[in-house]
């Protein structure tokens, strides 16, 4: 974790984003929740966890042990044109810089690592720019499906494979709910699946009955939703105002 640190500060960086989070396929939703460090970093929910969020380096070093240890978390780690660090699948590490780095190649080696140097610059795609931005218009548009249709559910998709889920009734709930998406996030609107029939299926009618007001958090898709059915999307843009929202609708 020491080449990390040596790296960022040859860099001259004293904190990094944290770019793209997923999960890794062999992690479960409640192990990544109960990870201490996590919880520490994100939040008891992960609340804190998005495209975006600001770690200190040393929080950002633990972030590297946790991705080599296959902890449940993957994500690059990077301030943006200057630095980056990313763990492959082969718990190799990646690290850019615009830098030379002379000295946290050498301190790198004298540790024991290897450093193999690469003249490289690593492929961003771009990000989802073309996706409306969650302002108000667009607010206003779910409230309006909200009225029309008796409730709706609205997801959060702020990390890949991992969404929150409400149910709205109100333009008081629709309010409440926008007020607490977080930057970079995709807002999905849909069908709430329960209206006007019960759920035959025992696991979507557990999901489904604890939407409400407290949002729900889900690992891949919410039982019961169709998802040829979604009513809108658009994306949470940053306090410029700007949509760089990296997950595609």
């Amino acid at each position: 974790m020491a080449a990390v640190l040596d790296f960022a500060e040859d860099a001259g960086e004293s904190w990094v984003q944290v770019f793209r989070p997923s999960v890794d396929s062999g992690c479960s939703l409640d192990d990544l929740v109960a990870h201490p460090l996590l919880a520490r970093l994100f939040g008891p929910d992960l609340r804190g966890l998005r495209d975006g969020a600001r770690v200190s380096l040393p929080a950002a070093a633990e972030l590297v042990r946790l991705m080599l240890r296959g902890e449940g978390l993957h994500c690059f780690l990077r301030t943006p044109d200057v630095f980056t660090v990313d763990v492959g699948k082969g718990q190799d590490m990646q690290v850019s810089s615009a830098e030379e780095c002379v000295r946290a190649v050498a301190s790198a080696r004298a540790a024991g690592p290897f450093p193999q140097r690469w003249w490289y610059t690593p492929y961003w795609p771009s990000c989802c720019s073309r996706v409306r931005p969650a302002d108000e218009g667009f607010w206003s548009e779910v409230a309006e499906l909200a009225a029309g249709r008796g409730t709706v559910l609205v997801e959060e998709r702020f990390a890949d494979d991992l969404t929150r889920w409400l149910r709205v009734r109100t333009a008081e709930d629709v309010a409440a709910v926008a007020a607490g998406m977080v930057e970079r996030s995709l807002v999905g609107v849909w069908p709430d699946p329960v209206v006007g029939r019960p759920s035959e299926d025992e696991d979507s009618a557990g999901v489904q009955a604890r939407l409400g007001s407290v949002p729900v958090l889900v690992r891949g898709p919410l039982p019961g939703v169709d998802y040829d059915q979604r009513l809108a999307v658009a994306a949470v843009p940053d306090a410029d105002g700007v949509v760089r929202s990296p997950w595609k609708p």
